[in-house]
Parts: C-alpha cells; sequence; structure tokens
C-alpha cells in the first residue's frame, strides 16, 4: 500500500468527477448537432424558453408548444 497525501486524494477525486462529467457533456453536444444535421431546416428547430428542451417542430407555425413542459413559445 502507498502513502497518498490528503490534499492530492481529494484534487484526484474532483479530477476524475470532472472528466466523468465531461465526457457525458461531449456525447450530449454530439446528440444536440445531430439534431440540427444538414437535412433539417433551422425553422423546424424550437428551444423552450421555459424548460430549454429542443425540439422539432414539422408544422410551421409562429407558436408551437413544448412537448416536455406544455408552454407555448413563439417564433423569434
Amino acid at each position: 500500500m502507498f502513502k497518498v497525501d490528503f490534499a492530492f486524494g481529494i484534487a484526484l477525486y474532483l479530477g476524475s468527477v470532472l472528466c466523468i462529467i465531461s465526457i457525458f457533456w461531449m456525447f450530449g453536444e454530439k446528440e444536440t448537432k445531430v439534431l440540427a444535421g444538414p437535412n433539417e431546416k433551422k425553422e423546424f428547430i424550437w428551444q423552450c424558453e421555459i424548460c430549454t428542451y429542443t425540439y422539432v417542430d414539422s408544422k410551421n407555425f409562429s407558436i408551437s408548444r413544448c412537448p416536455r413542459c406544455g408552454s407555448y413559445n413563439e417564433r423569434k
């Protein structure tokens, strides 16, 4: 067994947690970029102002309803 200083142990723990969070964040960003691919039209991609959920609404209206929280969003 080898000795580990308390400060080094805390830094190692926080560093590993930070790495895990950043890996999940990168995979989440990859899914968002796939959603807005080159074949998708930008006017059909909406982001809810209340819950910040990004969704696709294929109807070309000026108001859309969020499928997650049910709030209405206006086209800007």
